[in-house]
């Protein structure tokens, strides 16, 4: 009895701390949430109207900037890395719950109505409703440096390599090289980036 009243006071908290605007409100959610991550750089910025569930199976880097609308979630045994320099624009998703695991490299961005989800509900059996048949996870990988548009999906198994870009409204289901430009749905490369050789040694 005594947890549960004081998870539902916690909710309240974090209720009231989300509705806050403007640079109070970032400082007072950065002040509560911080200490509640796995681990979490010096520079975190959470705009409103936001969900953090099961922080602490989430691991952030420093300079982390995420706007209004962030969902942020790693119950059930999931786990979230993001590494440092990352922006999220409004209304992103990120979402490992049921087992499933999201690692994202530095200095990614990613644009507004993004959804990136590391488990699927399951439906192999036709003999009972999808929703009683649990969910499957998985990994979502994304590296160094890459740019995700605005509405795009990523889904479990995607692998995005460094560099890559994502064109608004895709949907990634698979392996999308390093330095790629993918766009479509299902995403497909169309083009490689242009990128400066390595130095002579």
């Amino acid at each position: 009895m005594a947890r549960m009243l004081w998870n539902e006071l916690m909710a309240l908290v974090a209720g009231i701390l989300g509705c806050l605007p403007g640079r109070s409100g970032r400082l007072l959610r950065r002040l509560y949430y911080r200490p509640q991550f796995a681990a979490c750089g010096r520079t975190l910025s959470i705009g409103e109207h936001g969900e953090i569930a099961c922080p602490t199976s989430i691991r952030l880097g420093d300079r982390i900037y995420i706007d209004r609308g962030i969902v942020l979630r790693a119950c059930e045994g999931g786990s979230i890395a993001i590494g440092d320099d990352f922006g999220a624009n409004g209304n992103v998703r990120i979402i490992a719950d049921c087992g499933g695991r999201i690692e994202i490299g530095s200095k990614v961005i990613i644009g507004p109505n993004t959804v990136i989800r590391a488990s699927d509900h399951a439906m192999d059996r036709t003999d009972i409703p999808i929703r009683d048949q649990g969910h499957t996870a998985g990994t979502v990988s994304i590296g160094d440096g890459v740019w995700i548009a605005a509405n795009v999906v990523v889904l479990r198994g995607a692998r995005i390599g460094e560099h890559a870009v994502i064109g608004a409204g895709s949907v990634v289901t698979g392996e999308i090289p390093a330095y790629a430009v993918a766009a479509g749905v299902p995403a497909r490369v169309i083009r490689q980036r242009q990128h400066a050789p390595a130095a002579p040694a």
